[in-house]
């Protein structure tokens, strides 16, 4: 009889990392969406990190040219930088996490949406911080987003911008900008309380460490 032909949702996590390079811009896409329901669990991100290279499989999809194959890369990535070792091995692949600058200048809400929460999870580390920081076009297209309207982008973005501040270099490029600190200090009163409590936490990580408020987290 005929093979029966293979459904996606039977393939193992190692070929569906290899399939979202395939030729077929159709198979990459069917693959990067199976990829997308795995990482929405613990276990599925774990088999997905156990592949060799598979944060430079799936990152490919950012630079094809195609915007849904962007958008499904950004939002399986930004699932695998909840895990450290997630964002270590995207942080690895440094010109995929630069070619974000594209999708953050693009009118595509979503992928915008993903792209700012993912450079914010890679911020979370030294190492992400100094990724995003080497490249000027990334940092300026992520911090022009604190002037959006759309409310998980301002969320996402001003997080993005708590977390780079954390440190010294982080703060240097923050402060570089009068637009953007008015603006923060704006946001420190958005209706948004996640959105005006990381706007706080940028102009606090910003003050000369003597005038520094204590700190208090919940």
């Amino acid at each position: 009889g005929v093979p029966r032909q293979v459904s996606f949702e039977e393939q193992s996590v190692e070929d569906l990392v290899a399939l979202v390079n395939s030729r077929q811009l159709e198979t990459a896409l069917s693959a990067a969406s199976e990829l997308d329901k795995v990482c929405k669990r613990e276990d599925g991100r774990n088999a997905v990190l156990a592949v060799p290279d598979s944060a430079e499989q799936i990152a490919s999809l950012l630079v094809r040219g195609d915007a849904a194959c962007a958008h499904k890369a950004c939002k399986i990535l930004a699932s695998l930088s909840l895990d450290s070792r997630g964002r270590s091995r995207i942080t690895n692949v440094s010109s995929a996490v630069h070619s974000l600058t594209s999708l953050l200048e693009s009118s595509d809400k979503p992928s915008i949406q993903y792209a700012t929460l993912l450079l914010g999870n890679l911020a979370m580390d030294r190492s992400g911080r100094s990724c995003i920081l080497a490249s000027p076009p990334l940092f300026d297209a992520l911090s022009a987003l604190i002037f959006s309207t759309d409310v998980k982008t301002l969320r996402h973005t001003s997080g993005a911008l708590r977390n780079l501040s954390s440190d010294s270099a982080g703060r240097k490029r923050v402060e570089q900008g009068a637009s953007r600190l008015s603006q923060l200090e704006a946001l420190t009163h958005h209706p948004d309380a996640s959105t005006a409590r990381y706007a706080s936490a940028v102009l606090r990580n910003l003050e000369p460490k003597a005038q520094r408020a204590p700190k208090f987290t919940l």
